[in-house]
């Protein structure tokens, strides 16, 4: 049997990251309550050691954004690796991308985070445009009706943009040149095939709905990555690192932006926290850290043994894929 010392020694060498920062992201419009409220930004913190990780609220997109920033300056500052993860979908359903305007030498994900970030506002009082933009990224599908993305209130209702899916739209979603495009992400469908029911990118609004994260939070995601003083040390798994179980260097600084869905933590949530947003980023944390620390977290970064060459290619390109995904 192997002593502690050990056991710490192995573990250390095999750990991927020292910090870890896990958001629950919000599209909503308008400032959230002063007092911590669900349905708000929360962002988790912890560290590589044991100490309890933190959940803190924020009012606004812009506030919890500029936090994460500060952290990650000190962080890399400080030589450490970090792994940010945002609940909201990173990508869509390997099509879409070729529809998006803007330069086509750049890869298929990055082509459509540029035309979200390109359209997309929002300001100090939480206000977006969600809903006007996915108006005009239908309208760039060539649709001369509605889709593919759906949902959205009356006042917000164009003539590309539909209150609802049914009696509006189907999937697959048929695009000018006769090309189809599905509802689901193949980490999407791997979820639903586990039994857990994970929403489709395209739903705007309404329970459980992360299309709107989605527009309102590619943008934030891309300015990060992009910072001037950020952008050396950072990565977007597995768009710019591949499926790899190494996805961090032996040391850092570094960065790597993954996706997240706080369902994969659900057995560490604690019941008793009042607030399940909050009590979600905290489990995420403790999940990732725990896996880490056990050298496990590097087989969520690579591709299931048992997923198909031509599927893992689509999800590194241009769909995305969830830490977690079975």
């Amino acid at each position: 049997m192997e002593s502690g010392v050990v056991l710490a020694a192995r573990y250390q060498s095999t750990r991927l990251f020292d910090e870890y920062v896990m958001v629950d992201w919000s599209a909503t419009n308008g400032l959230s309550p002063p007092r911590p409220s669900a349905d708000a930004v929360w962002v988790g913190e912890g560290g590589a050691d044991d100490r309890p990780p933190v959940a803190r609220y924020f009012r606004s997109r812009m506030a919890g954004i500029t936090h994460v920033r500060k952290r990650l300056l000190r962080w890399t500052a400080q030589g450490k690796r970090v792994l940010v993860g945002f609940d909201l979908p990173y990508g869509y359903p390997t099509g879409f991308a070729r529809w998006m305007d803007g330069s086509a030498d750049k890869p298929a994900w990055r082509r459509t985070w540029d035309a979200i970030s390109r359209r997309y506002s929002d300001n100090d009082r939480n206000l977006n445009n969600r809903f006007s933009l996915a108006s005009e990224l239908n309208a760039l599908c060539g649709a001369d009706s509605y889709g593919p993305f759906w949902c959205a209130p009356a006042s917000q209702v164009t003539s590309t943009l539909p209150p609802k899916m049914k009696g509006y739209l189907e999937f697959p979603f048929q695009m000018p040149d006769g090309s189809l495009l599905k509802d689901l992400r193949v980490c999407d469908t791997r979820f639903r095939a586990a039994g857990l029911n994970i929403h489709t990118v395209w739903h705007l609004l309404g329970t459980g709905s992360v299309g709107g994260q989605g527009l309102a939070g590619i943008p934030h995601v891309a300015s990060l990555r992009d910072d001037a003083l950020l952008e050396a040390h950072s990565k977007v798994w597995p768009f710019e690192t591949g499926f790899t179980p190494t996805p961090t260097p032996s040391g850092g600084p570094a960065i790597v932006h993954a996706e997240i869905w706080p369902r994969v933590a659900e057995l560490l949530i604690n019941p008793r926290v009042r607030i399940r947003d909050r009590a979600q980023v905290i489990s995420v944390v403790e999940w990732a850290r725990r896996l880490d620390t056990e050298g496990r977290l590097g087989s969520y970064f690579d591709a299931p043994a048992d997923l198909p060459v031509t599927d893992a290619a689509i999800a590194v390109e241009e769909e995305g894929w969830i830490l977690g995904t079975p």
